[in-house]
């Protein structure tokens, strides 16, 4: 027999020519073929400009962006002005000379034989002279190379013994104007007893506060490199003669309104104190 087994079967081992296939069946492939697969992402056929460009050129980011740049102009404009203000404040605590500082530690060490102690007006009642016309008007400058002077020195003091520690210089320097601090607040408070319409600036306290970093100098010097009695005693002299600086410093200033002199010397009395106590606390719990 020589029939095979798929002719039997119905298959031919013969592979069909082009002329056997459906014209049918062509377009069915090509659909197949054209056809997304379910995976594959569709393509956006919109014509979409870019987000950017998009958002650049809305209406309303245009009105944002000219709010913007107006709020940017008034407060730098504010600023300007007020840190042109703050500035101008600031440098008349430190126009001085060699001559004022000089002056200006005798009043603090020796005050005893001064008689003039009402400050220098310019014409204005409200506006006094700087520290370089006027030796009564307070200064910033002699506090602050005071205060840092004082830090430098306890720490010295520290070295010398063996004790110093680099968390010394922070605790210095939040004690000095924590004090310092605390200070003005009891004197405004006291002067508010006394007279509510009684107005020192702020910076003039802080000048009168930081004074005492001058006077405690000395006595701390004294303490590092001779006895502690010693220390005591020229620290109890120059308490007085701070405090007495202090009491002559704000009765002038008292002097200019209408208070009573039984309560003026009653808040004088307790400046008085209040310098000597802030003044032994610096002294005694650094050393």
């Amino acid at each position: 027999m020589s029939t095979s087994i798929t002719g039997i079967y119905g298959f031919s081992n013969n592979t069909p020519n082009n002329s056997m296939v459906s014209p049918n069946f062509e377009k069915q492939q090509e659909k197949v073929l054209n056809h997304p697969q379910p995976n594959e992402p569709k393509k956006n056929t919109f014509n979409q400009q870019p987000f950017g460009d998009t958002f650049s050129k809305s209406p309303l980011t245009m009105i944002g962006l000219k709010y913007g740049e107006n709020v940017w102009e008034t407060g730098k404009q504010f600023v300007d002005s007020h840190f042109d203000k703050s500035e101008n404040m600031l440098k008349k605590y430190f126009d001085l000379d060699s001559n004022y500082v000089i002056s200006k530690l005798k009043r603090i060490f020796f005050p005893w034989k001064i008689q003039n102690w009402k400050r220098a007006t310019t014409g204005n009642k409200n506006e006094k002279f700087s520290p370089r016309n006027d030796i009564n008007s307070p200064d910033l400058y002699i506090p602050l190379m005071s205060f840092v002077t004082y830090i430098i020195i306890i720490s010295l003091f520290y070295g010398i013994r063996s004790r110093f520690t680099p968390e010394l210089f922070s605790r210095l320097t939040i004690s000095g104007l924590v004090t310092t601090g605390f200070e003005i607040l009891i004197y405004k408070f006291l002067l508010y007893l006394l007279n509510s319409n009684i107005h020192i600036p702020l910076l003039d306290f802080l000048a009168y506060s930081g004074y005492k970093f001058v006077a405690i100098i000395l006595p701390t010097i004294v303490g590092i490199f001779f006895s502690a009695k010693l220390y005591l005693i020229i620290l109890f002299i120059t308490s007085i003669s701070l405090g007495y600086f202090m009491i002559q410093t704000f009765r002038s200033i008292v002097d200019e309104y209408q208070v009573k002199i039984r309560n003026k010397n009653y808040i004088l009395l307790g400046i008085f104190l209040l310098q000597i106590l802030s003044f032994f606390f610096m002294g005694l719990t650094n050393i």
